[in-house]
């Protein structure tokens, strides 16, 4: 039927190397479920630590302020969405040159209720910074 069509189709791509995530649309980050598509790279569990080491940095340096994140160039912004769900008074910036890439991250931050605190940016650092250098 219908299904094990579909079903092949899937083990199909699978076997080009596509990794699962893509397929399923569906990865899972610091215990929360993101939405994920060829646009986007899938989240690495050691980048959870790093995550968990900002965090911990975080906490302690100044808790009492609010803080923003800049996030630039990850192609998913999984490190600063989950830094928003677990710090409610910060707020963030994430900056791409993919627009779709920028798609998907405003759409988990709706899906995951941090919308409000964070923006996203199409750029590119790189040539701006050094656009004097080629004058």
């Amino acid at each position: 039927g219908r299904v094990t069509i579909r079903f092949m189709e899937l083990i199909g791509r699978r076997e080009g190397h596509i990794p699962l995530q893509h397929l399923t649309h569906q990865a899972f980050f610091m215990g929360y479920e993101f939405y994920v598509n060829e646009n986007v790279l899938v989240p690495r569990q050691d980048t959870e630590t790093l995550v968990e080491a900002a965090l911990e940095c975080a906490k302690t340096a100044e808790a009492d302020k609010e803080l923003h994140i800049l996030d630039m160039f990850t192609l998913s912004f999984f490190i600063l969405v989950s830094i928003l769900k677990e710090m409610p008074k910060a707020c963030g910036t994430g900056v791409d040159l993919s627009e779709l890439a920028l798609e998907v991250a405003e759409r988990n931050a709706r899906t995951l209720e941090v919308a409000d605190r964070a923006e996203f940016i199409q750029g590119d650092l790189f040539s701006s910074a050094f656009s004097w250098y080629s004058q």
